[in-house]
């Protein structure tokens, strides 16, 4: 038997055309939206979305407060800023940074993967003491979680090369 449900589990979820269901973002009319990551599933940080634009072109406004990413699957969009705009097309991306108001303007039939993530303040990731004010950081956590790359930089490893065997 084939099993074609899908499975959540203790930091995945597995998702499968019996549980990938459309949703709706109100400023984003007349797309669907699939959610395929989500902050509410620990330790996601981000949101991933799978946009599928129906029969009319979207022209939706969204304002700045997060960093977001925009990679094209299929048709014709394009993303405006006060910095500037960009077309995406099959396989093309655009980044916007968290300060900026964009306008995602997409023709019918289009589909993009949009990321998106909360603006990265400084002192994140920090404990806060009980009773302290909700603005004041105090000192990090007792165990702090170290990369498996410590000491060096995580992305200056150079990648394998996969071409040769």
């Amino acid at each position: 038997m084939i099993r074609t449900r899908g499975h959540r589990g203790r930091a995945y979820t597995l998702l499968t055309p019996d549980n990938h269901y459309a949703s709706r973002l109100p400023n984003l009319p007349g797309a669907s939206v699939f959610k395929l990551v989500t902050p509410r599933l620990a330790p996601a940080r981000l949101a991933q979305y799978l946009l599928a634009i129906g029969d009319r072109e979207v022209d939706a406004e969204v304002g700045p407060g997060f960093e977001n990413f925009f990679f094209g699957l299929e048709g014709s969009a394009e993303v405006r800023s006060q910095d500037g705009r960009s077309t995406l097309g099959a396989r093309a991306y655009a980044y916007v940074p968290a300060q900026t108001t964009l306008v995602l303007a997409a023709q019918p039939g289009a589909r993009l993967l949009w990321i998106k993530r909360a603006a990265m303040s400084r002192g994140r990731g920090w404990s806060r003491r009980r009773g302290a004010p909700a603005g004041l950081r105090t000192s990090p956590p007792r165990r702090p979680r170290r990369p498996a790359c410590a000491g060096e930089s995580c992305w200056s490893r150079p990648i394998p090369d996969l071409t040769s065997t």
